[in-house]
C-alpha cells in the first residue's frame, strides 16, 4: 500500500487535504470520493488532486529573515526541490500550488512540502 494525499476543493475557495491509503491513485481517487459521497461536510467537494505523497525527508528551505518577495520564495524552493532529486514534474505541481491561491497560501504549500524549521542545505557549489 501507498500513501496518497488527495485535495479536495469546495465552491467557498477552501480546500481539504488527506491521506488515503491504497494501491493506485486511481483507488485513492474512488476511495476518497466514496468518502465524499458517505461525509456531509464534503458532500460538496470536487477532488481536485491525488498525489502519491513522498516519503523522504523534506528539503530544507528557510523563509525567515530572507527576501519575502513571492517569485524569490519560489526561486528558492525550485533550487532546494532540484537539489533534493526532485523531478520536473514534483517541482512544477508544488509551483502550481503555491501560485493557486494568495502570498498565504504560498508559505503553507511552503511548509506543506519543505522543512521550514531550520537552515537551507548547504551544498559544496553555495558555501
Amino acid at each position: 500500500m501507498k500513501s496518497f494525499i488527495v485535495t479536495v476543493s469546495f465552491e467557498s475557495g477552501d480546500h481539504h487535504k488527506w491521506e488515503v491509503q491504497a494501491e493506485t491513485a486511481e483507488q485513492a481517487q474512488e476511495l476518497a470520493q466514496k468518502d465524499i459521497d458517505n461525509e456531509e461536510t464534503l458532500k460538496h467537494g470536487i477532488i481536485e488532486d491525488v498525489t502519491e505523497k513522498m516519503n523522504k525527508p523534506k528539503p530544507k528551505l528557510k523563509l525567515v529573515g530572507e527576501d519575502g518577495n513571492a517569485f524569490a520564495i519560489i526561486g528558492r524552493a525550485r533550487n532546494a526541490a532540484r537539489k533534493a532529486g526532485w523531478s520536473k514534474e514534483q517541482i512544477e505541481k508544488m509551483q502550481n500550488q503555491a501560485t493557486s491561491g494568495d502570498y498565504n497560501n504560498l508559505l503553507q504549500t511552503m511548509m506543506e512540502f519543505f522543512d521550514t524549521d531550520g537552515e537551507e542545505e548547504c551544498y559544496e557549489e553555495d558555501c
